[in-house]
């Protein structure tokens, strides 16, 4: 698994903004390890951001829903786990009709 938190946002706005608050949140709390590189943000039309990732754990925020893209960033994600990921099919299945 990977140890970055893939923030998929529906503008880099909204995924940046999230990075920061969330660093904020965990250093409030004395992770002082917490880092903005923690996260990435895999904006539109930056899908490779995930290539080469095994089992990515990470956020949809945001306009998540409005991405162009969103049914290849499902597949992405779907075909870098090693096991069947519930929270992907259900995405596919309500907000794109897979399944």
């Amino acid at each position: 698994m990977s140890d970055r938190i893939y923030v998929i946002p529906g503008t880099h706005t909204e995924g940046a903004m999230y990075a920061r608050e969330q660093c904020s949140k965990r250093y409030a709390v004395g992770d002082t390890s917490a880092s903005l590189s923690d996260y990435v943000v895999v904006e539109y039309g930056r899908r490779d951001k995930l290539m080469g990732v095994r089992n990515p754990h990470g956020v949809f925020i945001g306009t998540w829903r409005d991405r162009k893209d969103l049914h290849e960033i499902c597949y992405i994600l779907l075909s870098r786990h090693d096991f069947q990921n519930a929270v992907i099919k259900k995405i596919m299945r309500e907000e794109l009709g897979y399944y």
